[in-house]
Order: C-alpha cells, then sequence, then structure tokens
C-alpha cells in the first residue's frame, strides 16, 4: 500500500510547517498501531508512506487501507491554535509470482494517483487486469 496524505501543501501553509510535522508524527504513529507486527510501514517521501504486508491478499489490503483511511478521517491533529482534519489516499498493489517490487511499488503508485484524480480520500488497487475503485 502506498499512502499519500491529502492537499499537505496547504497545511503547512495555512498552519505552518510545525504543524505539519506533528500532523505526520501523529499520523505515522495511527498507521503504526493499524498494522500486525508483522508489517511494516515507513515515510516513503515528503507525505508519503508505505506499507509492506506479508501473507496479505488483496481484498485483505484493501479492507485495511479502508479502515485506516476512515479512522484518519476521523482524527483530529493537533494545530496551532486548535486542531486540523486530514485525509489520506490509498494506492494497493499485490506482489504476484514473476513480478520485481519495483513493479509492484510502480503498479500501487498509479493506483495512488487514480485516487487523486477521482476524489481524494479513498482506496484504489491495481488490478493486473485494470485499475480498479474499491
Amino acid at each position: 500500500i502506498v499512502a499519500d496524505i491529502d492537499h499537505f501543501k496547504w497545511i503547512n501553509d495555512q498552519y505552518r510547517h510545525q504543524t505539519g510535522d506533528s500532523v505526520l508524527v501523529g499520523l505515522a504513529n495511527l498507521l503504526q498501531q493499524s498494522v500486525r507486527s508483522l508489517d511494516a510501514v515507513a515515510r516513503w517521501g515528503g507525505e508519503e508512506f508505505l506499507f509492506l504486508l506479508p501473507d496479505t491478499d488483496e481484498t485483505a489490503a484493501c479492507a485495511l487501507a479502508e479502515r485506516i483511511r476512515a479512522a484518519v478521517q476521523g482524527t483530529l491533529f493537533p494545530a496551532q491554535n486548535g486542531s486540523v482534519r486530514i485525509t489520506v489516499s490509498f494506492g494497493v498493489s499485490c506482489l504476484h509470482d514473476g513480478q520485481d517490487m519495483e513493479a509492484v511499488l510502480d503498479q500501487a503508485d498509479s493506483a495512488l494517483y487514480r485516487s487523486k484524480e477521482e476524489g481524494r480520500n479513498r482506496v484504489s488497487v491495481f488490478s493486473v487486469r485494470r485499475l480498479l475503485p474499491v
């Protein structure tokens, strides 16, 4: 799974970078608490996160992403003079026999961009046959 905070630049511009940093830390904690001990979650870029979920099929990965999406949407993150709500978009892809990790990451990234194009705050999955919204 690849996840990206929606409109993160606006958060930094509106509330300042200190709030943006606080949102990143709070989100990272929420994500880490949302996965199993054998899973890995890491910050993958500015406001992107990468999940590696061993022994997880596409259906379970999508369900996890949807649970996290809803949890993030319902969380108030501390901000300067108050709090801020954020949303996150997700792209899901599964490793299939014969694929390398780079291909799976590219597919998850394509699914993430589909989530962004379709309005953000959603989960999309890259299917071998086509890109599908969840």
